[in-house]
């Protein structure tokens, strides 16, 4: 795999926070960085509900994943879906995020 996924700790955040006012800019969601923050602190400190996932060098990210886990009556058990998945414009179509979406989806199963 070209791109490496590395899950995100609290050290991460610092990193994490200026692609999530990013992407959020880019779908036009209105959301402050407080709000990202808080949204975010609980799955990089452990929390089983999500992981977030650096995309390429943890110190130098390319983009971030993030995986929502819940579980499913319909399916009979506990799911997971992607709640986010950015790469910086300079490295997009380039089959990254084809890539991780395989990752991914080896990884969940």
């Amino acid at each position: 795999m070209a791109a490496s996924l590395t899950l995100a700790t609290l050290d991460d955040l610092n990193r994490l926070l200026p692609m999530v006012a990013a992407f959020h800019a880019e779908e036009g969601l209105s959301t402050s960085p407080e709000h990202s923050e808080a949204a975010l602190l609980p799955i990089l400190q452990g929390s089983p509900l999500g992981e977030a996932f650096m995309i390429g060098p943890k110190l130098a990210p390319i983009g971030y994943i993030v995986i929502s886990h819940g579980y499913s009556l319909e399916f009979g058990g506990p799911d997971a879906f992607i709640d986010e998945l950015y790469l910086r414009p300079g490295v997009r179509n380039k089959g990254i995020g084809g890539e991780i979406m395989q990752a991914m989806c080896e990884r969940l199963v």
